[in-house]
């Protein structure tokens, strides 16, 4: 038996409360038994059913020629639509599930009506589980500079042949150490330097929208909006409030920490992503 993802809104797709109704100019391969999975029209895992029966509509009026090219309507009954215990969106999902391979798109994945789903991903789909530790390493590495990636990977504590085989809380958590060191260091740096600027800014009665901008030394192009980073930096660097100060790090140390947790809990995503060479 089979799983199957079916695209909600596809042109050739009908969804009904006990049956599918889908149009191809070959058999589907959809049989008996297979499990489906919805995916709603704003790409998002809602409702799964088992397979009933398939079989080919007979009546002529289901087979219009369009374009030249005859095609066929199959219908598919199921037994009952089941909600999924979390509604993840493709976009969430995309760095847990196996069958995706481009995870900044992972809509390029399911472009067609239906498609196959391994046992692998329904299991996640069906508990509702996603690869935190995947998906921190990935987002994280993704959003710094290429410089930056390159001097990571040359730091990072496995030799570069290995670094794939290592599992991906023990990347997340380097990532994350890396970050901490050369990346909020800096951020702190900037976050003294702009309070010094709204000092200066506020003693030269300049407007309240006043920003702070800086040029690359290598790239001097355009200038960079030097407030909206620390703005950002800000945001990972400060705790929610002033009693939590002593009590809280840095918004990554508590990533680090909720990865440390959820390590022994992950290990299925590990085996299932062991040798996975990221793009």
């Amino acid at each position: 038996m089979g799983n199957w993802i079916i695209r909600v809104g596809a042109p050739s797709v009908t969804v009904e409360q006990k049956r599918i109704v889908l149009k191809s100019r070959r058999r589907v391969s959809i049989s008996s038994g297979d499990q489906l999975v919805l995916l709603s029209w704003d790409s998002t895992f809602t409702e799964k059913a088992q397979v009933i029966e398939v079989r080919e509509a007979s009546a002529p009026s289901l087979a219009p020629d369009i374009e030249g090219e005859q095609k066929r309507w199959w219908e598919i009954d199921v037994d009952e639509w089941k909600r999924l215990p979390e509604e993840l969106k493709l976009s969430e999902a995309a760095t847990s599930l196996t069958l995706v391979r481009n995870w900044r798109r992972p809509n390029v994945h399911i472009r067609l009506a239906y498609r196959r789903l391994p046992d692998d991903d329904l299991e996640t789909l069906q508990e509702g589980h996603l690869f935190v530790a995947r998906d921190a390493y990935l987002s994280f590495l993704d959003a710094l500079p290429g410089r930056l990636v390159q001097l990571f990977l040359a730091d990072n504590p496995h030799p570069l042949q290995t670094w794939r085989f290592a599992g991906y809380a023990d990347r997340a958590r380097a990532l994350i150490s890396f970050i901490e060191q050369r990346v909020m260091s800096v951020g702190r740096v900037a976050a003294a330097a702009q309070s010094q600027w709204d000092i200066l800014r506020d003693r030269g009665g300049f407007a309240e929208a006043q920003r702070l901008y800086v040029w690359d030394e290598v790239d001097e192009s355009r200038p960079i909006d030097f407030t909206a980073q620390v703005e950002a930096f800000r945001t990972l660097l400060q705790p929610e409030s002033p009693e939590e100060a002593d009590a809280r790090g840095s918004r990554l140390t508590e990533i680090a920490g909720l990865l440390t947790s959820r390590q022994s809990a992950e290990s299925r995503f590990e085996a299932l992503f062991r040798n996975r060479i990221d793009e």
